[in-house]
């Protein structure tokens, strides 16, 4: 009688010593047969392989990591490595999927600032750009100056722009409990954010540095207008 896969009995607490039966196809016509034992398979401090004491996805969906004693070391960590290719180098990325179905991906950046976006980050152009999660700062010590500014009769219609770009909105996502607000829509104001691309890296966030700067610098320049004028 034929016997097939699914009349095999389950090992359901496999250990070190305990064998997968594996077909290598790359292997000498004699030695096609093989054997690999469980014991790679390590997920826990004790380096044994079980559901109780390793992984557990639950009937939620949820895959959970459980807690261990493990001494001085750290907690439970999930490692995702990174494109290691000389031309397009990239970090890993956590990879979620929206109610909408859109991907919305969180990486971090060479300087360890986590950030979040519609864009994969598969290029230095898109993991440096995408919205910085938590705060930034605005101090000397984290920034290389570059010499020049823009002229203030740009800046001065670059603001012109954005006021023009303030609208009545909701999010469609409902967030925020779809509470109306007043706010510039960067897709009429490109200065202050845009698609994520090699003009625009800060992709569709609002670019508050730009936009508080060139506030700063208008509300300077109508100052000394006024005083002129007096």
């Amino acid at each position: 009688m034929a016997r097939y896969i699914e009349n095999l009995n389950s090992c359901t607490d496999p250990t070190d010593g305990d064998y997968l039966w594996i077909v290598d196809a790359s292997a000498a016509s004699d030695d096609k047969d093989r054997k690999l034992d469980v014991g790679y398979f390590r997920l826990v401090s004790d380096n044994s392989f079980s559901a109780l004491t390793a992984t557990s996805l639950g009937a939620g969906g949820d895959l959970t990591l459980f807690s261990a004693n493990l001494g001085t070391s750290t907690g439970r960590r999930a490692i995702l490595g990174c494109n290691t290719n000389g031309t397009t180098p990239a970090p890993g990325a956590m990879t979620f999927v929206e109610a909408d179905g859109e991907l919305c991906y969180l990486w971090p950046d060479n300087s360890g600032i986590l950030r979040t976006g519609n864009v994969a980050p598969i290029s230095s152009v898109f993991w440096g750009g995408g919205t910085v999660v938590g705060t930034q700062t605005s101090s000397l010590d984290s920034k290389y100056l570059i010499a020049g500014m823009t002229s203030i009769d740009d800046v001065l219609a670059a603001v012109q722009r954005g006021a023009e770009a303030v609208r009545r909105f909701t999010y469609k996502n409902g967030a925020f409990n779809n509470e109306e607000f007043e706010g510039v829509v960067v897709d009429y104001a490109p200065r202050y954010g845009m698609d994520c691309d090699e003009e625009h890296e800060a992709g569709k966030s609002l670019n508050i540095v730009n936009a508080v700067g060139d506030l700063l610098r208008a509300v300077a320049w109508l100052v000394e207008r006024e005083k002129a004028r007096e």
